[in-house]
């Protein structure tokens, strides 16, 4: 056998460059629409919270939104996981349902709760603040545990699985 022309092994090189870049490239907007998505859904996770917040303090609880609205909502949340899925599936991480993110349960840290911490940011957790607890009852702040879940669907701390797609 003989070996390849120069010329052949430039073109094969030149080929392999510009897919290696179109790869890239493409990682890269996935990338940048799993972070647009990620932002949409941590101001869903604020407003929600906010909601939260006026339970019980004597404001009145928002009007409920349209479901034509929390459709598309919901159909932007379900893509940007697909996606996520796509870009973290060679890693074995598959993120949690977006109902199952929205349905954990927000609850207020007790005083007896001594050197109480997110175990995602490490910050103390303030008597009187809303933490976002998990059906196995680890609790952490409600923007780690939303970015957590969006790429994985367990528990940090346990182990806990919560729905996938």
């Amino acid at each position: 056998m003989g070996s390849l022309p120069v010329r052949d092994i430039q073109l094969l090189t030149q080929t392999e460059t510009t897919e290696a870049q179109q790869r890239q490239r493409e990682r890269e907007e996935c990338r940048r629409q799993l972070m647009e998505d990620a932002e949409r859904l941590m101001e869903e996770g604020e407003r929600l919270q906010a909601q939260f917040d006026g339970v019980g303090n004597g404001m009145p609880m928002p009007e409920e939104e349209e479901d034509e609205e929390e459709d598309v909502e919901e159909e932007i949340l379900e893509e940007s996981v697909r996606q996520e899925i796509a870009v973290a599936g060679s890693h074995g991480m598959v993120p949690a349902t977006i109902k199952s993110i929205l349905s954990l349960e927000r609850v207020g840290v007790d005083d007896a709760e001594e050197d109480y911490s997110c175990a995602i940011c490490l910050e103390e957790l303030a008597s009187g603040s809303k933490v976002c607890r998990m059906p196995c009852s680890h609790g952490f702040h409600d923007g780690c545990i939303v970015r957590w879940l969006m790429t994985r669907h367990c528990c940090p701390m346990c182990r806990y699985e919560l729905p996938t797609y």
